[in-house]
């Protein structure tokens, strides 16, 4: 069948059932084979499934490399996380190129089909997680195969960043779905996604020219707030910040304050 997949690419059949397929195979076997050498090719449908292939003059082959096929490729990925053929390489190498992609100066027709990759990845992983820690009845394959903290922050740290850019979409249709995915990685390692996501939020603040940009950090602010209030993990060393935000708006206030009070502009504080 795999050999049939990577040689026939035009039908909607092969493009959409065969990676379910494949994804349900590795999830309940694991250990039946080194899964590697699948890798690469299955990444690189992913990225055409996306749209985001340079292909210029290009005529683009498969009917399966529409948002319909992105379901089984989800679960895929998320199959293959962790273990001793983990494929966390490959997601690095992929998340690093579709980074940009999703910056708000490059939105386009792409934002929306790599937003429902996220979507269902997400919806896969957590699934995967509560099958492993949570449910009675744990998934049925060998311990070394089971998520560790480890890959759940190498994913984490993988995925955040596209996410935190696909926040200002300004595409009316998804604009609230880049914050409910961000509140499923922060349920996921709070320590690590809220500090990053505060990084979005103090230079929000200062940015009175672009409301959009205020508003949807907000928004998202309002999915993680409950998350934020009952975060209570005893000995977490929550990820420190690249700037001291509160010193840097202080400044900025005697900076504004200075320019229209010349002759307090040395001082420190603010004289009511």
């Amino acid at each position: 069948m795999w050999k049939v997949y990577e040689v026939v690419e035009m039908g909607k059949k092969w493009g959409e059932d065969l990676p379910n397929l494949f994804a349900t195979l590795i999830y309940h076997n694991p250990d039946f084979m080194d899964w590697r050498p699948l890798y690469d090719t299955m990444f690189t449908r992913i990225i055409r499934a996306m749209g985001l292939c340079i292909r210029e003059g290009k005529i683009v082959v498969g009917d399966g490399s529409g948002s319909s096929s992105l379901d089984g490729f989800a679960k895929f990925v998320s199959s293959t996380i962790g273990g001793p053929y983990s494929c966390q390489k490959n997601i690095d190498r992929m998340m690093k190129m579709i980074e940009p992609f999703m910056h708000p100066s490059n939105e386009s027709d792409h934002t929306a089909m790599v937003l429902t990759f996220f979507q269902n990845l997400l919806r896969e992983f957590v699934a995967r997680y509560e099958d492993e820690r949570i449910k009675k009845n744990r998934r049925k394959v060998p311990k070394e195969f089971y998520l560790t903290d480890a890959d759940i922050k190498l994913f984490i740290n993988a995925t955040l960043q596209s996410l935190l850019y696909s926040l200002y979409s300004k595409d009316g249709k998804s604009y609230d779905l880049p914050a409910k995915l961000v509140m499923v990685l922060g349920a996921l390692e709070p320590d690590y996604v809220f500090p990053k996501f505060l990084e979005q939020v103090y230079p929000a603040m200062f940015a009175v020219c672009e409301p959009h940009r205020l508003t949807q950090t907000l928004d998202c602010m309002f999915e993680l707030m409950y998350i934020i209030a009952c975060h209570e993990k005893a000995g977490a060393i929550p990820q420190k910040m690249e700037k001291d935000w509160v010193e840097e708006m202080e400044k900025n206030f005697f900076l504004a304050y200075g320019a229209i009070f010349p002759s307090l502009a040395n001082t420190n504080k603010v004289i009511l």
